[in-house]
């Protein structure tokens, strides 16, 4: 893959539907509340919101950027999701939303009679809430006809966040360990000051131990993280213009990353949006210090409609460090979402600018992050998706969001990833799916692939069994393994146990060291309390080459 150029197209783009006025997804918002051993995440979201096997998820974390993910199973509260990045990382809390077609809500809205009962009784909850009660209402006319819009101003004063508690501790062997605990809050407060604007905060204190079993490094920490603390007002379908100002993940291009500043952002007729956005970038670490990196930033997003099926996206950033300039970045992101099934199309890119004034590259510009996914979904749940994945380290003097490289490494380090994914119909009580890749760093090159086959309603009713052979194989080392996982749905929630086995040859080495094999087991249990209090416990346990490390951890989330 070294040195090629790696283009993605949809054809489909070609034979757009008429443009509509309205977005044909509803948004609804939702937190990870428990995170798999694979590539699958628990998510707060379920039949009683809509949400069906096959959506499509869009996951936001603090470190900006949009990763997707698809439903696979759905239960009554929450659902399960599996990610189409690799390289994510999910932790519990991280905040996205999942898109539920506007048909299907609009199907509890019949203009001839009431709707037939759902199977489910908590879809039936949010039906009968997204119901139009308004018996004056004839076919042709808009639902919302003689109701006059309620203005944010006019709105009362309102509340709504959640609290979390994290724990986790891991020892090795024995002698070595480390833990952490987290307790938090993030909130909104709306119409705050009865002028429709509104307060958000989002922060945590967080406390650390690590022992590394010498009895000499032995170290603790306590830190207070503020992620957001924001005042936003307009920028809704009664104010085009929107103002944010204070810490925030910017809301015209998150992928320009969290600001101490400030932010307009405008939008047209047509749907496209804009803005400018000025201040410090705060240092992504335990303490998010902030005043050495200015940034001035800029975006256009252009639509194709309203409904912004098609968005074609561009950023720009210009960055001083202690007053000396520093970053020139452009990221350009294009997106395609069908109304139903098809090809959609996801791409973002990051742009650095050297202009010959950087010691470590002797590019004029280079693509130093890009992610690129096209997939297609038919009707049953069946789906396939290339994606193209690449990472360089930008030469920048902004050091606390890396940890600390050598020139050669600024240089020299890269990492690229194109594969594809297939998963057949989710109809099916037994469905195949399968991942392939080739892949290339700054050291070696290889390929990787995954076969699997998953089956539903084997013991029980609800429950699945995922079946999964792996392997990746390099110019100086492979491995091979197997996983299998099974989980089961519960009246509150779901609980899954994981066992995967892994053998790895290194040819690095010239004695018996470079066979090694392992055996991993977790076991997880998610669970709703009441209506506000969600619940995840995990253990796990990992065996290799005579040692072995254990961990054990928590999640609890109340949602007011």
């Amino acid at each position: 893959m070294s040195g090629h150029v790696v283009i993605l197209a949809v054809a489909a783009l070609c034979g757009l539907a008429p443009a509509q006025q309205q977005d044909p997804f509803v948004h609804v918002p939702l937190r990870i509340v428990s995170v798999g051993a694979n590539d699958g995440v628990v998510v707060d979201r379920g039949r009683r919101d809509l949400v069906e096997v096959g959506d499509l998820v869009l996951f936001t974390p603090r470190q900006g950027g949009t990763y997707r993910g698809s439903v696979i199973q759905v239960d009554r509260r929450t659902a399960v999701v599996r990610l189409a990045e690799p390289g994510f990382g999910p932790v519990a809390g991280i905040a996205g939303e999942v898109l539920v077609p506007r048909a299907r809500r609009d199907a509890g809205n019949p203009a001839d009679g009431p709707a037939a009962a759902p199977a489910d009784p908590g879809a039936g909850e949010v039906a009968q809430r997204w119901r139009n009660r308004d018996d004056g209402w004839r076919p042709g006319m808009p639902l919302l006809d003689r109701e006059r819009a309620v203005r944010p101003e006019e709105r009362p004063r309102r509340v709504t966040g959640r609290a979390w508690l994290a724990g986790d501790l891991v020892s090795v062997s024995g002698d070595r360990s480390n833990s952490y605990l987290r307790i938090g809050t993030a909130f909104d407060v709306e119409n705050v000051a009865s002028r429709g604007g509104a307060l958000h905060f989002d922060g945590e204190v967080n406390h650390r131990t690590e022992n590394d079993g010498s009895g000499f490094g032995e170290s603790e920490g306590l830190d207070a993280i503020i992620r957001r603390l924001s005042y936003s007002s307009g920028g809704d379908r009664f104010d085009r213009d929107g103002v944010e100002v204070g810490r925030f993940l910017q809301r015209g291009m998150p992928e320009l990353g969290i600001l101490d500043g400030a932010e307009w952002t405008g939008r047209a007729d047509g749907g496209d949006r804009y803005g400018v956005a000025v201040g410090f970038l705060p240092e992504p670490d335990d303490d998010h210090e902030s005043g050495q990196d200015l940034q001035l930033g800029a975006h256009y997003l252009w639509s194709l409609d309203p409904a912004e099926r098609v968005v074609v996206g561009l950023g720009l950033q210009k960055t001083f460090h202690d007053g000396s300039s520093d970053r020139d970045l452009v990221v350009a992101k294009v997106r395609y979402l069908p109304e139903g099934p098809g090809w959609d199309l996801f791409a973002t890119g990051w742009l650095d600018f050297y202009f010959g004034e950087d010691n470590a590259k002797d590019a004029f510009a280079e693509l130093t992050q890009a992610y690129v996914t096209t997939g297609r979904s038919w009707s049953d749940g069946s789906r396939i998706d290339f994606a193209w994945r690449r990472q360089r380290f930008p030469e920048h003097d902004r050091q606390g969001e890396y940890l600390p490289v050598l020139r050669t490494q600024l240089a020299d380090d890269r990492y690229d990833r194109l594969s594809f994914a297939y998963g057949s119909s989710t109809e099916w009580h037994a469905r195949p799916h399968c991942e392939l890749a080739v892949w290339s760093d700054e050291g070696d090159e290889g390929v990787a692939a995954d076969l699997g086959l998953e089956l539903r309603d084997v013991f029980t009713s609800g429950d699945r069994l995922d079946l999964v052979a792996f392997g990746n194989s390099g110019e100086i080392a492979w491995y091979a393994g197997g996983r299998v996982t099974y989980g089961v749905a519960t009246r509150t929630g779901r609980w899954d146990v994981l066992y995967e086995y892994t053998f790895s040859r290194y040819d690095a080495f010239a004695d018996d060291r470079d066979d090694l094999a392992q055996h991993r087991l977790r076991l997880s249990d998610s669970f709703r309390i009441g209506t506000a209090w969600d619940v995840s416990l995990h253990g796990g346990l990992v065996h290799w080459d005579g040692d072995t490390a254990w961990d054990v951890g928590t999640y609890i989330q109340w949602t007011f």
